[in-house]
């Protein structure tokens, strides 16, 4: 034991005399290590870690598929008629919980602030096994279909909303025009499983108030429509532990199945159609969409830390020659091998262990950055945090590298050259690294390099590419504004005047509004619906957006055959016009119209094509408009316009340029007209055009920066092996020169000395890369192909500047210099 504290008090004094060399592996090491731990512990509870639920290992998602006779499948979204069947018959699973999302605006409440409500049933609550800090949760033994309205309040809502008052159970929150009794507030320590992304926000959705299920807001046809499928209704299960998810599958798909068949008979829209019951761990559910990113991420992070370490084995192999006295000194008074690597070992667990410390805080830091900023791309970021795991991973890591560097160092000692340095007094003579050595680093770290800055890159460039692809629309200068009713309306203003109208007018009146359109936004608002041909009777599912006759030329729309509506489309009830229903029009995009005519022919003859919709009637294609692209996504999908109607109370407001408009501006323009109506959101399209591409920005961002990051490494660690091998050769450097060489043959001389290696790496990062292409050719496919060839080009040009210079740089000190400098062997 006192041997052990010896050798670190002798290492803590070596490493005083050399205050740069340990600035620069700790500041390294930590950064690089705390960056490790940060992602290597988002991996592990993303990926590895169980759900912080009960027999999380039987939990399921179960979905609703529905197929067409053409053998495609819709989203897996379940009907309700369809829930609710499956819930009272089936036997695979002990438990049901069933949610349906919302957002709602909270009337009761001074402020009327809009919540995300989530109406779920009793045994949601036992599922997820949630805590309550005040109160209770539902009642398991009351019927799913109680009319008894309760409400559990979120920690946050509790503290936010209500002052954290310690007497809100008893009391009553109202929403639309119902009143829920708190019954209680979950624990702050609760996590909410992210089974739903919310709207235009793509984030997970996390309740603020858990509502009595049957008070869910589907409409009383809804509840009775078999066809009809609803993306806020999540089904989640514990699996019976006598059954097995195909036994579950096979059970309820068929028992389903033949109950929705029953339901849709009347309906020869689904002819052929089949339903199948789709049964998924929640942990894959949940994750199935994040693995990859958090793989590439953890490659890219290990890519970081071979460079780091290859740069800190540098540093430690010149420390190696500045040791090379205090060495024969030790091995003079009697050190053995084994002392001196003793030594070498408590030196470099020092610098580990320092790098640890300041490693678990960078580490704490990105834990927020991540929680703060990637929630919308890593589902269980809240639940990174240091753990156990964390610092066992930091230990395992800082022990193993502080072995590796001793064990370099050790390997870097020539014992022959000490007792050289013994006998000689050290004139003349260094620790030298061998030419393999120098060698295999630089392949190293230009392969390592080449593949990770041309995976960034390609990734940055993919993502570079999405942000900055026209949608075809204008989105600056406007707000979506969309209203709630509080009350039921009175039979005065049923009869009154129109309400939407008189609320378009009022923004209207607003010196920064420049015009109102009683649509939704061009970014929001799209609803799956089923079409029919009258003609050929073939069915379709385009997503409809009900649109008033501003619509198209507010947002820049081109129209490319027919017209665009006038105020005479538009309905002046909840039924078509004059309360006729086979006068409807509709205007399609060109990728519908491009289905509907037959290839070769003119987008204008899909005008004058009829088609039914439900049982809104009969509407004939009267106009056909140039397809928008929503920001992120691949591809422009079918979509059909109807006219709204005057009672529309969803409206897109663009303001005049440099104007801005606020939401007290807008409440008190709506209350001047009425008190039915709460403002239930207002978002500025820009604003929802940037949340569509969050994904796309935070992996341009991460990836520009691993890239940066990447070279800076690559860089400063070929410049440290190549400045320590021309430092090696001064000597044949001098002689050349003093022989007549000029200095574009030293430069020629060293790089080609050294392009060997750099081009070997070149070789052998190619060789990964085509490996990766054909063994993860599905996974990489949009990393990692042929048609990035010119960005691998550019990699290369990268990497081959950055060994040139680090070839040159360190020759100027010779070069530059008369040839006596060089050939003196004491500098």
């Amino acid at each position: 034991m006192n041997s052990f504290f010896y050798s670190i008090k002798q290492a803590y004094l070596s490493l005083t005399q050399t205050p740069s060399f340990a600035f620069s592996v700790i500041t390294t090491m930590s950064i690089t290590l705390g960056a490790l731990l940060c992602i290597l512990t988002l991996a592990y509870v993303m990926l590895f870690k169980p759900l912080p639920y009960p027999d999380s290992d039987h939990l399921v998602k179960v979905e609703h598929m529905l197929t067409n006779k053409d053998g495609s499948s819709s989203e897996p979204l379940f009907s309700y008629p369809s829930l609710m069947y499956l819930v009272e018959n089936q036997t695979a699973f002990t438990d049901v919980a069933l949610s349906s999302y919302d957002k709602q605006v909270l009337t009761s409440h001074s402020s009327q602030p809009t919540m995300l409500t989530t109406y779920v049933t009793p045994s949601w609550f036992k599922v997820f096994k949630v805590p309550m800090i005040l109160g209770r949760d539902f009642l398991t033994d009351v019927n799913i279909k109680s009319d008894i309205s309760e409400a559990v309040l979120s920690f946050e809502t509790w503290q936010e909303a209500f002052n954290s008052d310690m007497n809100i159970v008893g009391k009553t929150v109202r929403f639309r025009d119902v009143s829920f009794k708190v019954i209680g507030v979950s624990a702050q320590s609760f996590i909410e499983p992210q089974l739903r992304f919310y709207e235009d926000d793509n984030v997970g959705f996390k309740s603020q108030v858990w509502l009595t299920w049957n008070f869910n807001r589907m409409s009383a046809r809804a509840r009775k429509d078999w066809g009809s499928i609803n993306e806020n209704l999540i089904v989640v299960a514990k699996l019976d532990k006598n059954s097995s998810k195909e036994q579950a599958e096979q059970q309820l798909t068929t028992s389903v199945n033949n109950k929705w068949q029953e339901g849709v008979a009347s309906d020869a829209f689904f002819d052929g159609w089949r339903v199948d019951i789709r049964v998924t761990q929640l942990q894959s559910a949940i994750l199935s969409t994040h693995q990859q990113s958090v793989l590439l991420l953890l490659a890219g992070v290990f890519g970081l830390v071979l460079i780091a370490c290859s740069n800190i084995a540098n540093l430690f192999i010149a420390r190696m020659a500045q040791l090379q006295k205090s060495l024969a000194i030790s091995a003079a008074v009697g050190a053995k091998k084994a002392q001196l690597f003793k030594l070498l070992l408590a030196e470099s667990s020092l610098l580990m262990f320092a790098s640890l410390v300041i490693a678990l805080a960078f580490a704490s830091v990105g834990f927020a950055v991540l929680q703060q900023n990637m929630a919308q791309v890593f589902l269980r970021v809240d639940e990174v945090a240091l753990s156990t795991f964390t610092l066992s991973s930091a230990l395992f890591f800082a022990s193993m590298f502080a072995l590796f560097f001793a064990l370099l160092g050790n390997q870097m000692i020539n014992y022959r050259a000490i007792s050289q340095h013994l006998h000689g007094s050290g004139k003349g003579v260094e620790v030298q690294v061998s030419k393999k050595v120098r060698y295999s680093l630089i392949v190293s770290q230009v392969a390592i390099a080449s593949v990770l800055v041309f995976g960034n890159l390609s990734l940055f460039s993919q993502a570079l590419n999405v942000i900055n692809k026209p949608i075809g629309i204008n989105t600056e200068n406007f707000v979506d504004i969309d209203f709630s009713t509080v009350r039921r309306p009175t039979q005065e203003e049923r009869d009154g005047p129109v309400l939407g109208t008189a609320i378009k007018n009022s923004l209207l009146a607003l010196p920064q509004v420049e015009a109102v359109s009683n649509s939704q936004s061009p970014l929001s608002g799209f609803y799956d619906m089923a079409l029919t041909n009258v003609v050929t009777n073939e069915h379709m599912i385009p997503g409809v957006k009900w649109i008033d006759e501003q619509y198209f030329q507010l947002i820049d729309q081109p129209l490319l055959a027919g017209d665009y509506f006038t105020i005479h489309d538009i309905r002046e009830g909840f039924t078509a016009p004059e309360g006729k229903v086979d006068n409807m029009v509709m205007i399609i995009n060109d990728v519908l119209a491009k289905k509907l005519v037959s290839q070769g022919a003119s987008l204008d003859d899909a005008l004058g094509m009829k088609f039914k919709m439900d049982e809104s009637g009969v509407f004939t294609v009267i106009g056909i408009v140039k397809g928008m692209q929503m920001p992120g996504a691949s591809t422009i999908p079918v979509r059909a316009y109807v006219p709204s109607s005057v009672h529309s109370i969803s409206m897109t407001v663009k303001l005049k340029p440099h104007q801005t408009l606020s939401r007290e501006q807008v409440v008190t323009a709506v209350s001047e007209v009425t008190s039915l109506f709460a403002l239930f959101s207002m978002k500025d399209v820009a604003e929802i055009h940037q949340q569509l591409l969050f994904s796309e920005r935070a992996t341009a961002i991460t990836t520009g920066t691993l890239a940066l990051l990447t070279i800076l490494l690559a860089a400063l660690g070929l410049f440290g092996i190549l400045s320590y091998s021309t430092q090696m050769r001064r000597f044949e450097i001098g002689t050349r020169l003093a022989l007549g060489a000029k200095r574009r043959d030293i430069v020629k001389l060293i790089v080609l000395d050294n392009l060997i290696a750099v081009v070997l790496g070149i070789i052998i990062s190619i060789v990964i890369l085509i490996g990766l292409m054909i063994g993860f050719n599905e996974q990489l496919q949009n990393i990692v192909n042929v048609s990035l060839l010119p960005l691998f080009l550019l990699t290369l040009l990268l990497i081959s500047c950055i060994a040139f210079n680090a070839c040159y740089l360190p020759l100027r000190a010779y070069i530059n210099k008369p040839a006596l400098y060089s050939l003196r062997g004491s500098e």
